[in-house]
């Protein structure tokens, strides 16, 4: 069973389950070895992690979707935007383009 609700996973369902597992987000090394692989270049990826981190994202790379996003965006257009609502509008536009 997976729960995105703490509170009624202790409050019920714990005494339930046989094992736990929880999921992690990826460590620094992997993500920064995860950008370098997409972007096929360091210094991309240093330049991206920069953009990320001016805007106010770089903690949420560690989830593995969103890095791959970021990664999306900064390969196809070489710079981020310049806030988080731009960044899922693009998201959404360059989504289209793949269907």
């Amino acid at each position: 069973m997976i729960s995105a609700r703490p509170g009624d996973y202790l409050a019920n369902i714990r005494q339930m389950v046989d094992a736990e597992a929880r999921i992690a987000g990826l460590s620094e090394a992997n993500m920064k070895r995860c950008a370098v692989q997409y972007l096929e270049s360091e210094e991309r990826c240093d330049t991206m992690l920069h953009a990320a981190r001016k805007m106010g994202i770089r903690g949420f790379l560690h989830i593995p979707i969103i890095l791959l996003m970021v990664c999306v965006i900064f390969d196809e257009k070489e710079e981020l935007p310049q806030n988080r609502t731009e960044l899922v509008g693009i998201n959404f536009s360059l989504h289209s383009l793949y269907d």
